[in-house]
């Protein structure tokens, strides 16, 4: 087996100094032909722990018509059997499903051998599947009753409604009840094969750990990575808003996003974060959008924005994390008042267009470049974060890629986020979602140019307004293509 290693740059917050990350080579059963999956292992002697993550090509755009919700409904049966290691979690994202498990350094080589055989001998015919697909439904009803899970999950049910990436991971109420552990054996078998799978080890790990686990999971059925279709073109879509209802609320969400044939590596990568960065980011943008948000937010959502997709369901830990995808999308969502909600979208639009149209400064592109740099996942000394980030470049078929971000974003010009912009975050293509209290009513302020702007208590009201003319006066036409309005209760069942 070939080692490489991984080389750190020298640049400040994403520089890989203190730990050495390294690559193991994709070894080939021969028996059966199918490449096993690679490794990044990081270790780290200072800590007596081991972390694991494996990554399937098993996410729920594979789900077959009809039996929407399957790949959740196989990840949790697999770590619902009683032989499961403690503290092994999932998350089924749309191209992949995520296994993270720690144990004690001691406790490796027992720990490692009860996760093979649940992945490659799981005992689902002895599971209480009405037990899990009520958990399930459960799930879904936490992604409906949270706002900006939903804007997030609707933002993408309406992207990709002729796209395996349109349907929620957790499926819909009325498929959710239609699977069975039949349906989970079959998934498993198609999916969780010795050719679609990567593994990432951090922390105190024992000499050869990295292989014996690899030649461990040999085991798993026989099979390769599959491919997902590619997305429609989206440039000619035209805006679309979508009005998500929920009576009583006092403030509202919105999220807006767009398709975007961009990944890591793709020259428009880095430059499309930066863009995001300032449209978006604390203390970055010259617009008035997260200023206005920081006075008038009692809510602590802030302004998320991202070229990558991250999921923001609360209460499960991993919505700081970069989930890998074939096809991503740009997404900026918050929360503020329902009396604002028209005039932030008008910021958004005006500072889209701006960006669109006129290019940036180089101070705003050091600005954007220092923040981008500063919130980076992998901070010094962790190695399970390095692992992470590492294992997302590998299965992307970058590796090594995010080691040399700092590097790349001080290459970049302005000409090069201008151009990215023009082609990827062209205002009038937006996807829009908002969660109101009135549709109707929301729908005839937009579109009229009603707009509010209510201040919270103790502000310099004068000295604000003044500062929040131009977005007071900006009147973007509203050229819309598609306009709709729904239930919450009504979503995804």
């Amino acid at each position: 087996m070939n080692v490489a290693s991984l080389r750190p740059s020298g640049c400040r917050r994403v520089r890989l100094a203190a730990l050495a990350i390294t690559l193991l080579a994709v070894p080939i059963d021969r028996a059966h032909g199918d490449a096993q999956g690679p490794v990044v292992v990081v270790p780290d002697p200072a800590t007596d722990t081991i972390w694991v993550r494996l990554i399937f090509g098993a996410g729920s755009a594979f789900d077959p018509p009809g039996k929407e919700g399957l790949a959740h409904f196989t990840a949790s049966a697999l770590i619902a059997d009683s032989s499961c290691p403690s503290g092994i979690r999932v998350l089924v994202d749309r191209d992949v499903a995520v296994f993270d498990g720690q144990c004690p350094a001691a406790a490796w080589p027992e720990y490692s051998q009860r996760l093979v055989e649940l992945l490659s001998h799981p005992r689902l015919e002895s599971l209480d599947a009405q037990r899990l697909i009520e958990r399930q439904l459960a799930a879904l009803d936490s992604v409906r009753s949270d706002d900006l899970a939903l804007s997030q999950a609707a933002l993408q049910y309406y992207l990709y409604r002729h796209h395996p990436y349109g349907h929620p991971p957790e499926g819909f109420d009325s498929t959710i009840r239609t699977l069975t552990v039949a349906d989970a054996r079959r998934f498993w078998r198609k999916h969780y094969t010795k050719g679609n799978y990567v593994l990432g080890l951090a922390g105190k790990i024992p000499s050869k750990a990295a292989g014996v686990l690899q030649k461990d999971l040999r085991a798993l059925p026989g099979g390769k990575r599959l491919q997902l279709p590619l997305l429609p073109d989206s440039s000619s879509a035209g805006l679309s808003i979508t009005m998500i209802e929920r009576p009583g609320r006092e403030w509202s969400t919105v999220a807006l996003g767009r398709s975007i044939d961009c990944r890591r590596g793709d020259w428009e990568f880095l430059p499309l974060q930066i863009d995001i960065a300032l449209l978006a980011a604390r203390d970055v943008s010259k617009s008035g959008l997260d200023r206005l948000l920081r006075l008038d937010r009692k809510l602590s959502a802030g302004v998320f924005a991202t070229v990558e997709h991250r999921p923001l369901a609360t209460g499960i830990g991993w919505a700081d994390e970069t989930f890998p995808r074939q096809q991503n999308y740009m997404f900026l969502g918050t929360q503020t008042r329902t009396t604002n909600l028209a005039f932030v979208l008008n910021i958004v639009v005006r500072e889209l267009t701006d960006l669109f149209g006129q290019g940036l400064a180089r101070d705003d592109i050091k600005k954007a470049c220092s923040f981008v740099i500063g919130n980076a996942p992998w901070p010094d000394g962790q190695a399970v974060e390095r692992m992470r980030v590492g294992l997302c470049d590998l299965w992307l078929g970058k590796p090594r890629w995010s080691e040399h971000t700092a590097d790349r974003m001080a290459q970049l010009t302005a000409a090069d986020l201008h151009r990215a912009a023009s082609e990827s975050l062209d205002p009038r293509t937006l996807q829009i979602v908002a969660i109101v209290p009135d549709g109707q009513a929301f729908a005839t302020q937009l579109l009229n140019g009603q707009l509010t702007l209510a201040y919270p208590p103790g502000v310099d009201r004068e000295r604000i307004r003044a500062q929040d003319q131009r977005y007071l006066s900006y009147r973007p036409a509203w050229q819309v293509q598609n306009m709709r309005i729904v239930k919450a209760a009504e979503m995804f069942r």
